[in-house]
Order: structure tokens, then sequence, then C-alpha cells
């Protein structure tokens, strides 16, 4: 038996690249022993599940705050041997414990934490990883002995779950239908610098009731003056009254700002003219066509005009009829309203990217969840110009495409005329692949801008956080993908 200490830290070691190499050696069992699970850690382990055909364990701690029955449903759809223990009571399940089980060993990784995208890729994280070679006699025995107690321990103890339990656990309120945000609020002891201890529950608070208190007034001598002024009645002015004042006022107006004007003097223009901006050709933002466009300050500005260019984002004046008009309306804002975005006609796709070498986030390939696509099919074109594919006797939608790649950090272009985009059945993300993605470096929340030139050609950036031009992108991802803190746009 050996054991091993490993650090996951800096993207290294990470758990969750060890389930994944796992899973491709193809381990005739998988035990997965779990205290909590958030989402963000499921989908993770969730993508090696897919397709795979070893058999699969779960022994997994629930309760109010991270499971939700979504997640229960889905375990149900890669395992009947899944196994479920409350944690909303005082006694909780804290172990996270993966085995993979082969013909000649098994591995064994013993870990700390909540399974989280955090915690299996991004934290420091210190973990033990135990082998047993199973072609050894000895090891064999101990190691089956271990798991048999560990099953029959555990199978005890939990319950067994199935769309029935399901229900029931939704039903009493031991998990939620859908996830639940937890917003903390810190008390006026905890404001005032006492802090409470972190780890009480909230079955254990108690709010004890507090009176109103009673103020007796009786011996409080009250003196208000309250001044009320005289109502002053005017007569009713006419039409023609109200004009005449409104000219005289104007006219008032026109004198203050010629009188204002003669201040500025000439040579106060002069020196102001001298800070005229200039234009630097040199910067990475310049934009050659914008070179001869320009403003004219007598000219009218279109609201239109100052959307993106490639969007299809209108906005509607509502006007009243003619017959509604009144001198009223005429002096009100105009109120605008604006149209949702037309799907069919998006162009540009942003979104910020994963890690390069996180889950699921190939070297050669984007990873774009298929929601999205089914969000915005007509960009995509995978459903219609998709082709029916077999692909490791395993069921794909493939389509190629001409594709262009920028790396605007570098300044670098890479054409790719075998690109494709593809998806297999039942996955739940779709793949961009050029093996021209693995020249290029990018890091977590790093920007891809994906347009669409035509059917069949499509233009990549992908924009580096040191950029400028990061900024103005950033602010057009205003969505947030599901179960990460990643963001998406679209033009």
């Amino acid at each position: 038996m050996k054991v091993e200490f490993l650090i996951q830290n800096d993207k290294e070691n990470c758990i969750s690249s060890k389930i994944s190499q796992a899973f491709k050696e193809n381990p005739k069992k998988a035990y997965f022993i779990f205290g909590t699970v958030k989402d963000t850690g499921f989908k993770i382990i969730e993508e090696e599940l897919i397709d795979t055909k070893t058999k699969l364990y779960f022994y997994i701690g629930i309760d109010k705050k991270n499971t939700t029955k979504v997640m229960l449903d889905s375990l149900l759809k890669y395992s009947k041997e899944v196994y479920v223990y409350s944690n909303n009571e005082q006694i909780e399940l804290n172990s996270n414990v993966i085995i993979f089980e082969y013909s000649d060993k098994a591995e064994v990784f013993s870990f700390a934490g909540n399974i989280s995208e955090s915690s299996l890729v991004d934290n420091i994280l210190l973990y033990n990883k135990i082998t047993y070679d199973l072609k050894n006699t000895e090891e064999n025995k101990e190691y089956k002995k271990n798991i048999k107690e560990i099953t029959n321990k555990f199978e005890e103890k939990f319950d067994t779950l199935d769309k029935e339990k399901i229900e029931k656990l939704v039903e009493t309120k031991e998990i939620f239908s859908t996830r639940q945000y937890v917003h903390n609020v810190k008390s006026i002891a905890e404001l005032l610098g006492n802090k409470e201890s972190e780890d009480k529950k909230e079955e254990d608070i108690t709010i004890p009731e507090i009176g109103i208190p009673k103020v007796d007034l009786s011996s409080i001598d009250f003196d208000i003056d309250i001044d009320i002024p005289e109502e002053v009645v005017e007569e009713e002015k006419n039409s023609d009254d109200i004009l005449e004042e409104k000219k005289t006022d104007d006219s008032k107006i026109d004198i203050e700002i010629e009188e204002d004007a003669e201040d500025f003097s000439k040579e106060k223009i002069d020196q102001l003219e001298q800070y005229e901006d200039v234009i630097d050709k040199d910067n990475e933002l310049y934009d050659k066509d914008m070179e001869d466009m320009g403003f004219d300050l007598d000219g009218t500005l279109d609201i239109n005009d100052m959307l993106f260019s490639k969007s299809n984002i209108k906005l509607d004046v509502e006007e009243p009829e003619e017959n509604e008009i009144t001198d009223n309306t005429k002096n009100e804002d105009e109120i605008l309203k604006v149209k949702k975005v037309n799907l069919n006609a998006i162009t540009n796709f942003i979104y910020e990217l994963p890690n390069k070498v996180s889950k699921g986030q190939e070297l050669n390939s984007l990873k774009i969840p298929a929601y999205i696509q089914n969000m915005i099919p007509e960009f995509f074109d995978l459903a219609e110009k998709g082709k029916n594919t077999k692909i490791n006797d395993a069921d794909y939608k493939v389509r190629n495409i001409n594709l262009e790649i920028v790396d605007v950090k570098n300044n670098e272009k890479h054409s790719d005329r075998d690109a494709k985009i593809t998806q297999k059945n039942g996955q739940s993300f779709m793949l961009i692949t050029t093996d021209k993605l693995k020249n290029i470096n990018f890091e977590e929340k790093d920007i891809a801008r994906i347009i669409k030139l035509s059917s069949d050609v499509y233009h990549i950036e992908i924009i580096s956080k040191q950029m400028q031009e990061y900024k103005i992108w950033s602010k057009v991802c205003n969505q947030t993908f599901k179960s990460t803190d990643r963001h998406y746009g679209m033009m």
C-alpha cells in the first residue's frame, strides 16, 4: 500500500484533474462519499459520469442550503446506488472520500471542505492518495475488507434515494426544489464588535420577546407654536397674461446670457483651443474606420446610433395621439422603453472564459453551455446544419465551419478551415473545436468575443484582462452563467 500527500495549489494537482484522469482509465467501480455537495462541484463531477460504464456508488450529505431536487434527480440518472444522510440534524456527515477500483489497483482520495468548484480546482488544499496493489493478496484482502465495512455502515445509517424519497425530502423541507440563497445579516452585537460564534446553527437561535416600552407623557408640558400663514387668494390670470409674463422672463434670461458672454474674452477662447484633442494613431484602441467621422454640434443625436452597431436593440418612443396632446403632455419628458433583444438576430456572443486547464475545457476547444445554444439557436445553427455523426460509438451533432481566431494581446491571427461545432448527445455543453486554440494562452475570465460573419464563417477574439479593451467588453457581459460566477453577453 502506497500513501502520498498532495497539495492542490496554483491550478496544479487539482482534485478535478485526478477525477478526470481516473475515469479515462475506465475503473470498474467508483465510490463517492461527500459531506456537502454544491451545484458547482456536482457539475464538474457530472461531466465525467455522462458516458461512463463504471459502476457508481454515492453516499452524500444533504441539507436545505446546498442540496436541490435537480441534483438528486440527476444522480439517479447515473446510478441506483445512491444513499443520502440529512445534515439538517445535529450530527452531520463531514467526510470527503473518492475511491476508484480497477482490476489491478484501487486509488483512494481523501480531503476536507465542501464539494464545490473552488474546492476541486482553486483552493489551496492538502489531500492524500492511498494506492492498493490488488495483485498483492494481502493488500487485496485489506482493501475489500475496508470497502465492505464502509458500505455496510453507510447503507445502514443512510436512506436509499429514489423518486419517492426525493418528493418526500421536498415535502418535509429537508431540501428545496430550487437553490436557496442565504444572506447573512450582522447582528447588533456583531456591529458593536462582539463577534458571535460562526458555528451557531439556525435551530439554536432564539429570539426573545421584546416588549414595547411605555413612556409617561403626563408630566411633560408640550408648548408647540405653529405659524399658519393667512391664505392668499389671487385672481385667476387669463392665458394672455401668462404668455406675456413668460416672454418677459425669457428676455431677462437672454440679457443675462449676453452679459456673461461678454466676460468670456477672445484671449480665453484662444487658451482653450490650445488643448484641442490630438488623435493617437499608435494607441491599440485606435480604429482607422472612425478617423473621418465628425461630430456636428448643431446636429441632432439619434439614440439608436449610441447603441452597438450590430445590436438589434431599438428604442420605442411612446407618443400621444394628436387628439390627446395637451399643454401638460408637451412639457413632460418623453418615456423611452427598450425592446427585448431579438435573439434570432444575434451576431456577437461574448463571455468570460474558464481556466484553460479546468475540467471540461480541452486545450483545443471552447466550451459553451447547451442552454446558451438553445437560447440563440440561429447563431450556432447546430440543430439545422449539424450532421449526426458517430464518434467512438457515441452520437454527436457536428458542423464544419471556417474560423479565424485572434490573440488580441499578442496580435496573432490563426485561420482554420476545418474547425467544428460539436455536441455529444445528452451532453450539457457544446464545443467549438480548433487545433489553433493550442497556440493561445488564456486565463480564467479572459474574454472570448465570438462574431458570426456569415452562415459558416466565424471570428473569435481572445481578449486578455490586461488590455484596456477588456474593460469595454466586460461591460457587455452582464448575464451570469448558471452554477458559476462567470458572465456573458450578446449583441
